[in-house]
């Protein structure tokens, strides 16, 4: 099978917890499955059904690494565009495909909740971004080119129907 470099956006829930992790060359990077669930209306049962899903292993790098890991949690509804990556593999006993996704932007799907938006700045090295509070008089993004989103996720009481589908 041929490695794919499209450009995808997909929706979907984050299906494991977070892994931070470094590549030898000391850039973090954060790693998680992330499921996609295609929904159809069922009009014989007049109801919302789960079709199929899809698998995806989604790693981001540096900056959006970084701002994943305190942000992210398994389960979180999450909206990821980037790179995607299919890997055949063959253990000699099972072979199978890879679906990789190569994350270039991660943001929650506040279709399910409320997001709460911090800035985090970059001084010195890209992985040791912290977060600026509100109203510190700290330039914008577009000022200074260098910042980097970081939300927290809450989660307030939906009804169940408009909970995301577990797996």
């Amino acid at each position: 099978m041929r490695d794919s470099n499209d450009i995808i956006t997909v929706l979907g829930v984050i299906g494991t917890d977070p892994e931070a992790k470094t590549t030898p060359s000391g850039v973090p990077l954060i790693k998680f499955r992330m499921a996609s669930t295609q929904r159809k209306f069922d009009k014989n049962s007049n109801s919302w059904v789960d079709g199929s899903t899809n698998w995806y292993t989604v790693t981001a790098f540096r900056g959006l690494a970084a701002n994943a890991i305190q942000t992210l949690h398994k389960g979180d509804p999450v909206i990821v565009t980037g790179r995607l990556h299919l890997r055949a593999w063959d253990t000699g006993e099972r072979q199978g495909t890879s679906v990789d996704l190569e994350a270039d932007v991660i943001g929650l799907d506040l279709q399910w909740g409320t997001a709460s938006y911090t800035r985090a700045t970059r001084s010195a090295p890209l992985e040791a971004a912290q977060p600026v509070a509100a109203g510190s008089g700290e330039p914008s993004p577009a000022d200074t080119g260098d910042a980097v989103p970081h939300e927290h996720w809450a989660t307030p009481g939906q009804p169940a129907a408009l909970e995301p589908t577990p797996f």
